[in-house]
């Protein structure tokens, strides 16, 4: 993957505002981890996760697949 020059992060960076996210919003460290890693970037978060987007789409850069 390096020598396709793919733009990375870390997860032990993101794991302070994903366990924020987690425990604030009632999710999953594991989903939390995605948006906060849209967050970092300044990105939206697009997911099939229809409950995932519902729960934070109004607080966090989270859109659901089909509302694009």
């Amino acid at each position: 993957m390096r020598d396709r020059k793919l733009a990375t992060i870390s997860s032990v960076e993101l794991i302070e505002e994903a366990l924020e996210i987690a425990f604030r919003f009632e999710r999953t460290v594991s989903d939390s981890v995605y948006v906060a890693a849209a967050v970092a970037r300044g990105a939206a978060l697009v997911t099939g996760d229809e409950r995932l987007a519902n729960a934070l789409a109004a607080y966090l850069p989270v859109k659901r697949l089909g509302s694009v």
